[in-house]
């Protein structure tokens, strides 16, 4: 006869309350255990690689911002972009610096190549001088 069937005393009420309290501890350390498993990202990542993966790529493609696109709107687009919403354009008096072109870039590169082969002479004379030296002194 097990303990379901036997009459209600006191001791089969105290072994009936032990086997709930019993079970309802396996039972809570498997809910525990089953919270770590669902709250742990490297679960998601072994069991579902690809999902992970996509997700990721998700993430990735909404934080990342678009791409500025340039436009370069012609002059009469301009005025009517002014005159409809009362925009004021005022000339910048600060222009940079005009961009040196390829024969400035050439003679720039020519010029840092001789100044360099000038130096790189120079260390070489100076050497020769000072070896001379020390071999008349020895």
């Amino acid at each position: 006869m097990s303990i379901a069937e036997q009459p209600d005393t006191a001791e089969t009420l105290r072994q009936k309350m032990s086997q709930v309290r019993n079970d309802l501890d396996h039972a809570v350390g498997e809910v525990i255990e089953n919270a770590r498993e669902l709250t742990d990202w490297r679960h998601y990542v072994r069991e579902y690689p690809f999902a992970c993966v996509g997700a990721a790529l998700a993430v990735g493609f909404v934080i990342v911002p678009q791409k500025i696109r340039v436009m370069s709107p012609t002059s009469d687009q301009l005025e009517q972009l002014a005159k409809r919403d009362h925009l004021i354009v005022k000339p910048s008096k600060t222009a940079g610096p005009p961009t040196p072109g390829w024969k400035r870039k050439a003679l720039t590169m020519g010029a840092n190549l001789l100044f360099r082969a000038a130096l790189t002479y120079l260390g070489q004379q100076a050497g020769k001088m000072v070896g001379e030296q020390a071999a008349q002194e020895s």
